[in-house]
């Protein structure tokens, strides 16, 4: 859920510093624009997977019914 929230925040904060380029520049788009809002929306994914990845390894076990091998027995 978070991951998909923040790729939406980061799909507008791009469009937000490409409108702001053109605002700023009084000419059109460039590639480097567009090169800058793409690692600005990476930037944003990445920090999105942070907390996931400091999840537990049997988070959600009890959801999926997963069960660990060793515990299994």
């Amino acid at each position: 859920m978070i991951q998909q929230v923040s790729s939406a925040l980061g799909v507008a904060f791009a469009g937000v510093l490409l409108e702001l380029y053109a605002l700023s520049s009084g000419e059109g788009l460039t590639i480097g624009a567009f090169h800058i809002a793409f690692i600005a929306v990476a930037f944003l994914n990445l920090l999105g997977a942070w907390p996931i990845s400091r999840l537990p390894a049997n988070a959600g076990a009890n959801v999926s019914g997963h069960v660990d091998k060793a515990e299994a027995g």
